[in-house]
């Protein structure tokens, strides 16, 4: 299966950059900062689910949101990767719901 791990060049360090480089091997990982993202407006083919780090999201949730991509983000499972224990409502959910608004 394939992942699509979103984090910007600035926060893959620590405990994410272990992360990524002891995901599983029979996976395959493709690591797209949200500049990349934003510059191609489309994610790499046969992706399987989106892995978001929580701080580059919650920067880049408005500039998605504007520049309509969304609707492509919004097929596929989302999961939040964070180095922090309490993870807070995301942008654009309802933490009640966990629904997109």
């Amino acid at each position: 299966m394939k992942f699509v791990f979103i984090c910007d060049e600035n926060y893959l360090k620590g405990d994410l950059l272990s992360f990524v480089n002891n995901f599983p091997t029979n996976h395959e990982l493709v690591r797209v900062g949200a500049e990349d993202l934003l510059r191609t407006k489309s994610l790499p083919e046969g992706v399987f689910a989106i892995l978001v780090e929580r701080m580059t999201w919650q920067k880049s949730f408005s500039l998605f949101r504007y520049f309509g991509l969304l609707p492509i983000l919004e097929v596929l499972p989302l999961a939040v990767v964070s180095k922090y224990r309490r993870s807070e409502p995301l942008k654009g959910r309802i933490a009640a719901r966990n629904l997109e608004v």
